[in-house]
């Protein structure tokens, strides 16, 4: 459980939009080429060098290819959550500050959600940390 908690911590920072680091022009990153680095460490240390754009296609790549590849085998409510989380990533025009924080409560919330009703094995392969998910054939 302590690796969950370790990597979706992760994954909050790039829904909340760590974005590139100031002065810096942010670097991009495909999701193939993003969960090949070797280490844990290097994949948390290069979230902050993208820009909001890039973090937040990688978390949707990650949960769209979970549930491509696991659909066939998960029940309606984790259908439902993970739908609504791929949903929720990207914020909608014009969003302000107030709707923003309200999308990040909820993201949380199913977080925590994604922890109680998947697998710790589920939940670690939906971490963005975590290893590679091919493309659903």
């Amino acid at each position: 459980m302590r690796t969950v908690r370790a990597l979706g911590l992760g994954v909050i920072g790039v829904v909340l939009g760590v974005g590139a680091l100031v002065g810096q022009t942010p670097v991009k990153l495909d999701y193939d080429t993003y969960c090949k680095m070797p280490a844990i460490q290097e994949k948390f240390d290069v979230l902050p060098t993208l820009s909001r754009a890039n973090q937040q296609e990688l978390l949707r790549t990650v949960y769209e290819r979970f549930l491509a590849l696991n659909k066939s085998r998960l029940n309606s409510e984790q259908v439902g959550l993970l739908n609504k989380v791929i949903a929720g990533i990207d914020a909608p025009p014009g969003e302000n500050a107030e709707q923003a924080q309200a999308r990040r409560t909820e993201y949380r919330t199913q977080l925590a959600s994604i922890r109680t009703l998947f697998t710790p094995e589920d939940a670690n392969a939906m971490a963005l940390a975590g290893p590679c998910i091919p493309k659903a054939k």
